[in-house]
């Protein structure tokens, strides 16, 4: 009886499969007239030509209404603190007004970040739950002794975003300079959470943060090569605003990767997703 079980070609079936369809199509090019020869010839060059180009034109990607398919990552807490400014970066909207202020508010945040993250404390408050439904919808917040500052992680639909209230009466990490850094209020147990809860402090000051809608293709199937957080330094931009709230800042790091998150300058939150437009495989730096 011949033995019938299957085994898996090895490489040399692989590859004189390939030099059997390569032959084919030569001898179908080659049975054909020379006009119809010449014909298919300027069609592979012109797919070629329309490939190469959007290969560059998705590395300099400049809108996230241009942004080729992409992947969206969940962040934990925003990394992305130690970026140069690119403000002559072909494309960039940096003097929008709306950017302007968005850039603003962001700084304000990082200081926020790097602050206690960095510097001021050593340790990372346990965070609080103020609200649980389920996985994808919740409100917490971690409490910092330190200057009262609040950093609020709220979590609707399966979408973070990420908030900081600060207390006015600390200045520890204000980065308009006009202000007394590390002035203390005069009575600081009147702003203890004891005195005035945190969840009372929450619901009249946090707004509600609307999901931005993304643009066609904007998140697809996940990019094996994406890291996230990416390592080194970066150069960041912004790009044209979404709406009147979401603006896009663009980070390109030193590998040629490159990606953009959502700034809502009418909430001040970041949009715990990453939308990458170029990933390269590792090593990142």
């Amino acid at each position: 009886m011949p033995d019938t079980t299957s085994s898996s070609p090895g490489p040399g079936t692989s590859k004189g499969t390939i030099e059997a369809i390569v032959t084919g199509i030569e001898r179908v090019l080659l049975s054909l007239p020379i006009y119809l020869r010449a014909v298919t010839l300027i069609g592979v060059l012109a797919i070629i030509a329309v490939a190469v180009s959007f290969y560059f034109k998705s590395r300099d990607n400049n809108g996230p209404g241009t942004a080729p398919p992409s992947v969206a990552v969940q962040n934990t807490l925003p990394q992305y603190t130690n970026g140069t400014p690119d403000p002559n970066h072909h494309g960039a909207d940096n003097n929008n007004i709306q950017n302007l202020e968005a850039n603003h508010k962001s700084e304000e945040d990082n200081a926020a970040f790097s602050y206690h993250l960095s510097g001021g404390n050593t340790s990372l408050p346990e965070e609080q739950t103020i609200k649980f439904l389920d996985n994808d919808n919740y409100l917490k917040y971690r409490y910092f002794e330190s200057d009262k500052c609040l950093y609020v992680n709220r979590r609707e639909t399966g979408i973070n975003h990420y908030q900081w209230l600060k207390d006015p009466a600390y200045h520890q990490h204000d980065i308009d300079k006009k202000i007394s850094a590390g002035k203390a209020p005069e009575n600081p147990a009147s702003l203890s959470v004891a005195t005035h809860p945190v969840s009372r402090i929450l619901s009249d000051s946090v707004l509600a943060t609307e999901v931005p809608n993304l643009p066609a293709g904007a998140a697809a199937s996940p990019q094996v090569n994406c890291a996230n957080p990416h390592p080194g330094a970066f150069k960041y931009w912004w790009g044209q605003p979404l709406d009147q709230c979401n603006s896009p800042m663009y980070r390109q790091f030193a590998d040629g990767c490159t990606h953009y998150q959502f700034y809502n300058r009418c909430s001040n939150s970041w949009d715990g997703r990453i939308f990458w437009t170029v990933c390269h495989p590792p090593p990142h730096h």
